[in-house]
């Protein structure tokens, strides 16, 4: 064996090797002989772009086959596909590590591109008898070397690793008696079964994922797939070798979203749109127990309690689904907005965030009573339960986000009011959140910004500032005295900070910029529940100056995670990233599952960056040439940015993002 000798990168084959090399698709890189700096070669950065842009594409995903969320072992694939017919084919060879698959615009084809080369590498075309036949191209998805396509009329999946395909139709499954290679030419297909039975051959959406405890004969993981079709969903069950189906005549199901075994599919009813959540796993049977219904407010079934509903009309259009790798995130857009829903501890709880361009609500869950991003005066929780100045007029500063204002109280004359009716909280959990600055850093005066109960001020939660000493107090009064939670240190000093006052299981729990202070037992019926006043206690009495934003309650406890995460969301806002979209028509998300950062598309035709967890926009693109269809990305290793790739009815668009090398 060769003696192995250690290689320094220079950038530009300079002698500067210190530190951090950055390369862009322009760079030459000399590689050093043993680290010392006398060069034996250059290694040549391909630029990725020239020939891409004159590509066009409807769906397009990125395929990193050295991601293990890609690809189950990137070492065994290779070693196993060498003597396939396609990677024979015309000396065709290994398929790119680094590739994009896109249908394009005319949906006539799928091609496989090699994004380190600037050119293709495969096309599957639309043909007759071809293996993705003659209809209309809808939808792919790429797992461990198994490709799926969704036509107007089957669904197709193509094996690299065994060097075949199968199409499902309503009669059954059926094999496709030619290999890969010959895949654009007329191929007979047979009859293998007609037990694996789809519902309806037109398929808009398809979706894969791993199963964790059954392989193939390559010992790679078996695989759970689902796919959307005209008259409902279906779900193919790697242990059971069934498809089962969730399905009627009025039930059209688009979107499809698969991840640690759990099922999330679009469906459009005659009445209303909505999301199904199904333990994906356990679907055995058709029409499988939903866990929870995702739907619009005005929905038949839409009761604000929790177990789900969107802020969207019934002519609403889904648009994506797409979720982190254990699905606990999961973003749903439409032409209305983009929902980002948490699957909370309690596993029958969720929570929201709502986001549109000009408003994004503060964390909710359970049952909502109010949410104020507090750059208007509505409630975006869905209650109704509008803000209107009882005294003064509306103002507002800039709240913690970029771009999205908060309210302005002046101290004397402001003071927002809500009545509320058929919210009580009980001996339920609850909670209180809510983003303020005050406007200076000294105080004279009893300031009381919020106060939730009856106007005879029997049973309620206040909080505020104390005269005597400027720290922060949550009081909780159950008509007899009160129970008090005051901070240990001065609060009201022009800054801003987070309080949140939640009660779970009996206690009270008070937080501070995400830090627990003080907690209390607390276990009154709260019951008469009639208004919600923000910025003072009464029309005269204790009136706070400073600003406020992102107020939030709920018949629900936020456990201390969820505070925390909260404020991490503000601490970001304050420096600088955005909670809105640049356009509400959302057309297409995507997430890498390695990172949690979402590629979002909307109508202002550009590419948005959002990170799922804390539920904030990182960037946008700038370029806004054709209109865009669809887009991808993934955070690679050594990588500070991630790179995406848009797909345009014009072009498409790469931004690779350079990796950071250590000398």
């Amino acid at each position: 064996m060769a003696d192995r000798k250690p290689l320094k990168v220079l950038p530009d084959g300079g002698g500067d090797s210190t530190g951090l090399g950055e390369f862009v698709a322009a760079d030459t890189i000399a590689v050093a002989d043993g680290g010392t700096g006398s060069t034996f070669g250059l290694l040549s950065v391909n630029p990725s772009g020239a020939a891409l842009a004159s590509q066009n594409a409807s769906k397009i995903i990125l395929v990193d086959l050295t991601d293990p969320a890609t690809m189950w072992d990137i070492e065994t694939f290779l070693a196993r596909v060498r003597y396939t017919s396609w990677y024979q084919q015309s000396s065709r060879g290994a398929p790119p590590m680094r590739g994009a698959i896109w249908i394009n615009n005319a949906q006539d084809e799928v091609i496989w591109w090699d994004l380190d080369t600037d050119a293709e590498y495969m096309s599957f075309e639309k043909g007759i008898n071809y293996y993705l036949g003659n209809s209309a191209l809808t939808d792919m998805y790429f797992l461990d070397g198994v490709l799926y396509v969704g036509t107007a009329s089957t669904v197709i999946v193509v094996d690299f690793l065994s060097d075949n395909g199968f199409i499902y139709s309503t009669s059954g499954k059926h094999w496709l008696k030619g290999d890969i290679s010959e895949r654009n030419s007329a191929v007979a297909s047979t009859l293998h079964t007609s037990s694996l039975a789809i519902v309806n051959n037109t398929i808009n959406a398809v979706a894969a994922m791993r199963d964790p405890l059954s392989f193939d004969e390559f010992d790679r993981p078996k695989h759970w797939w689902s796919v959307g079709t005209a008259a409902g969903a279906c779900i193919y069950n790697p242990h059971n070798d069934a498809i089962y189906d969730w399905h009627d005549d009025s039930r059209t199901s688009t979107k499809q979203f698969l991840a640690d075994g759990r099922w999330f599919f679009a469906r459009n009813q005659t009445t209303y749109i909505g999301v199904n959540y199904i333990n994906g796993f356990g679907v055995a049977a058709d029409q499988p127990t939903v866990i929870t219904h995702f739907n619009p407010w005005n929905s038949a079934d839409n009761s604000n309690t929790g177990r789900g509903s969107f802020p969207w009309t019934v002519a609403a259009t889904i648009s994506g689904i797409a979720g982190n790798g254990d699905a606990s995130r999961v973003f749903v857009s439409s032409d209305e907005g983009v929902c980002l829903i948490t699957i909370c501890e309690e596993y029958d709880m969720y929570g929201w965030n709502w986001i549109t361009a000009s408003y994004q609500t503060p964390f909710m869950k359970g049952a909502r009573i109010a949410a104020y991003p507090l750059n208007d005066l509505n409630d975006q929780s869905g209650s109704g339960y509008t803000l209107s100045a009882e005294t003064g007029t509306a103002a507002y500063a800039a709240g913690i986000y970029s771009g999205l204002n908060g309210h302005s109280f002046d101290g004397s004359t402001t003071l927002l009011t809500s009545s509320v009716s058929g919210k009580d909280p009980g001996t339920g959990d609850f909670t209180v959140s809510v983003w303020m600055k005050t406007s200076s850093a000294t105080q004279s005066a009893d300031v009381t910004p919020i106060y939730i109960g009856n106007s005879g001020q029997t049973i309620y939660v206040t909080g505020y500032w104390n005269s005597g000493n400027s720290y922060w107090t949550w009081r909780a009064n159950n008509g007899s005295g009160n129970t008090d939670i005051t901070t240990p240190g001065d609060l009201y000093d022009g800054l801003w900070h987070m309080y949140t006052f939640t009660r779970r299981d009996g206690t009270l729990y008070a937080y501070v910029d995400g830090v627990e202070y003080g907690t209390a037992s607390y276990t009154a019926n709260w019951t008469g529940l009639t208004h919600i006043r923000l910025g003072g206690w009464t029309s005269t009495v204790n009136r706070f100056t400073g600003t406020m934003a992102q107020f939030s309650l709920q018949n629900a406890g936020w456990t201390e995670k969820e505070v925390n995460l909260e404020y991490q969301r503000g601490v970001r806002g304050i420096g600088g990233a955005t909670a809105t979209l640049a356009n509400t028509d959302v057309k297409s998300i995507r997430i890498d599952q390695n990172s949690g950062l979402a590629a979002i598309t909307t109508a202002a035709n550009q590419t948005e960056i959002w990170d799922i967890t804390t539920g904030l926009r990182e960037s946008i693109d700038a370029t806004t040439t054709a209109t865009i269809n669809d887009a991808d990305l993934a955070l690679k290793s050594g990588a500070d940015d991630p790179e995406y790739i848009t797909g345009r009815s014009g072009a498409i668009e790469f931004d690779g993002k350079a990796r950071r090398v250590i000398d």
